[in-house]
Parts: structure tokens; sequence; C-alpha cells
């Protein structure tokens, strides 16, 4: 039995269950940021989930999940800072560290690997081939100016950069 049971994340396009992944920490832990990130971070269970399903490839194993785990331990320094747009522009532009790095990785992959990643990420990441965009400015496009749940809060967290 994984210490992850019953741990979901909830995306616009679904929820998704995390007991499968092994994501480093105390499970209470983990839950409590899946929540307050979700409370405090519009779209952020949407990008997380992106970040869970790298793992679809066998070799992508566990690099997810230690993705998600810095973007967590990066966020919970912010969470109790009190500054809302210095935490949403921490972890947004830390997600997009985090992917830019496994999509280089990925895209080193045997196509159908990269077929794997890309037929689960589809509802976030709209993507045509099996190249992954690994420039930040196109992550940015297609991953948070795509996402309608995060649009409106990246633009004004930009603004003030």
């Amino acid at each position: 039995m994984s210490k992850l049971k019953g741990i979901r994340l909830y995306g616009s396009s679904g929820d998704q269950a995390v007991y499968q992944f092994c994501i480093p920490g105390e499970p209470s832990w983990i839950r409590q940021m899946f929540v307050e990130l979700e409370r405090r971070v519009p779209g952020s269970h949407d990008l997380l989930i992106v970040l869970l399903n790298v793992q679809k490839c066998r070799e992508m194993r566990g690099l997810g999940s230690e993705a998600v785990f810095r973007l967590l331990k990066d966020a919970e320094e912010e969470l109790n800072a009190g500054d809302r747009n210095f935490l949403l522009r921490t972890f947004y532009i830390g997600f997009l560290t985090e992917l830019k790095i496994l999509f280089d990785r990925l895209n080193t992959m045997r196509v159908d690997e990269r077929d794997k990643v890309l037929d689960g990420m589809r509802p976030y990441y709209r993507s045509t081939g099996s190249y992954m965009e690994t420039s930040f400015d196109e992550l940015e496009r297609i991953l948070l100016m795509g996402n309608q749940n995060i649009e409106s809060y990246w633009s004004a967290v930009k603004r003030d950069l």
C-alpha cells in the first residue's frame, strides 16, 4: 500500500491520484501542501499533474516526483511569507524550470516513450508531434498563458517583474 493513498490532485480536466508516485516527504505534509497550493496558487494542480505525467516514460520514473517535491519545498517557504505575488512567481517560474529540465531529457528518449508522456498531458499540454518544446517562451505560452485558470494571474505577476 502506498503512503500517498487517498491523496489526489484536482486539475481543470479531471483529478489524478498520486498513490502510484513516490513523492519524497511525509504524506501529511504532501497533502497539506497540495491543499494550500490549490487554495492559493491558481492552476497549481494542473501544473503538478503535468510534472507527474512525465513518469509515464519508464526512464523518467522518479524524476517527476522529485521535481514536484522541489516545487513543494520552494512553495512552502513562500506560503508563510504573505506576499502572494512572490508565491505565484516562485511557483510558476519553478514549474517552468523543472519542466524544461524534464522535457530536455525526454527529448533524448525514443518517440514512443515521449508519446506516452504527451498522451497523459494532452488536456494540459497541447502540442503537435512528438517533440516537446523546451524554450521558456513556448512553455510559458502553452502552459501558463494557455490555461484560463493561470493566465490572468501570471500576466499580473509578470508586470511586477
